[in-house]
């Protein structure tokens, strides 16, 4: 990696946790942020519940940059005109608003894919390792 993209990773996850921290309490958002890394180091492979963590910030995130977006869409109509210095700083006010809650999206997103597959392959791995001599049949029969 460049020294750039750690980084940007580094400052990622230090606003992740500020943003955590705030939500959920300092314990919480810790307990996220040394599973996001060690999953990204290999040492352990993510279980179901920091699988979902992550889905749910994902969510979270989205939704709260959607609502953001629209908002800066509708007062596209009000800033347009003659708007007064007030509504300007309401502008710059959303749009940086908007810019944090996009890119907490976007590490919310790469903590969730990555560890979803991980999570995915494991799980697949303890499923037809004892079957692992006899494919899985895919055919559908009907009950007697």
């Amino acid at each position: 990696m460049k020294p750039t993209t750690i980084k940007n990773h580094q400052n990622d996850m230090q606003a992740l946790f500020e943003e955590l921290e705030a939500r959920f309490g300092a314990k919480k958002a810790q307990e996220i942020i040394n599973q996001a890394k060690m999953a990204r180091s290999g040492q352990s492979k993510p279980g179901y519940m920091i699988v979902k963590t992550y889905s749910e910030m994902l969510e979270m995130f989205r939704g709260e940059a959607q609502g953001l977006l629209a908002q800066l869409k509708h007062g596209k109509e009000k800033w347009s005109g003659e708007g007064s210095k007030i509504s300007f700083l309401d502008k710059r006010k959303l749009e940086s608003e908007f810019r944090r809650v996009y890119r907490l999206y976007w590490v919310s997103m790469k903590l969730f894919y990555p560890s979803y597959d991980q999570a995915m392959a494991a799980y697949q791995k303890k499923i037809n390792a004892p079957f692992s001599r006899v494919p899985l049949s895919t055919d559908m029969r009907m009950a007697a």
